[in-house]
């Protein structure tokens, strides 16, 4: 899902997005630093924003088969109406005369259904998206509520992030100003992660959703963010 974008100067190491592990959706609960659970949080993430995403699927999949049984009706009637129309006045005037009269009806009908069709793509469109927003913003409120009441998510996003960077030696750790403390108390466990870490460093930022972080190094950074995640869910979900 994630991509490596290259750096502009040479020798340094771009961006790196915090890639989701895969696996099985991970129950909620405390986790000790002697039972890691890597992709807590992520995996947390993708199952909430799929199921409301699902809910959503349907939701549109139903409102579109309204519409179209709607229009079908719609059509069956106006077509009932215009035969209707045409007979009585071909019996009146010839069948011929009856043709005429029934043409410029058809044509209003056809055009009637065409608008109608395109009416139904733009109102499925509008609402894809705007449901799809909001299924990730309330996504984003569950993992916030979530990381507040278990900030051992905050642990484990952090231990994967260090995972993944390329220079190990002197990390730097941005967090949400409110799981700066709790970080801090986690230096030990992240010291450990992995061989050849010498110093890790934290620092307060606002930006930061709770939950997330960046891992900074001297060749390029971690992104973690909660709300890359989200971003990368969507682009994944609308197939970009």
């Amino acid at each position: 899902m994630s991509s490596v974008i290259k750096a502009d100067e040479p020798g340094h190491e771009a961006i790196r997005p915090f890639e989701i592990p895969e696996g099985p959706p991970v129950a909620l609960r405390p986790v000790s630093s002697a039972e890691p659970a890597a992709g807590f949080i992520p995996t947390l993430l993708l199952t909430e924003t799929q199921d409301r995403v699902q809910d959503l699927e349907s939701w549109i999949t139903a409102r579109r088969a309204e519409v179209e049984a709607q229009a079908r009706e719609r059509a069956a009637r106006i077509e009932r109406e215009a035969f209707e129309q045409g007979f009585q006045q071909g019996e009146r005037a010839g069948l011929e005369q009856g043709k005429k009269k029934l043409e410029p009806v058809l044509r209003n009908f056809m055009g009637l259904v065409q608008e109608l069709s395109r009416l139904r793509e733009e109102l499925i469109t509008g609402a894809e998206e705007d449901l799809l927003d909001l299924a990730l913003a309330i996504a984003a409120k569950v993992i916030v509520s979530e990381v507040t009441q278990h900030p051992e998510v905050l642990r484990e996003i952090m231990r994967a992030a260090v995972r993944q960077a390329v220079d190990r030696g002197s990390l730097k750790i941005k967090v949400h100003p409110s799981d700066l403390a709790f970080a801090q108390e986690c230096r030990p466990d992240l010291m450990g992660v992995m061989e050849g870490i010498r110093t890790v460093t934290f620092e307060p930022d606002e930006s930061l959703l709770r939950g997330g972080c960046v891992v900074e190094t001297k060749f390029g950074e971690v992104d973690a963010r909660i709300e890359s995640q989200l971003r990368e869910i969507r682009r994944g979900l609308r197939g970009e």
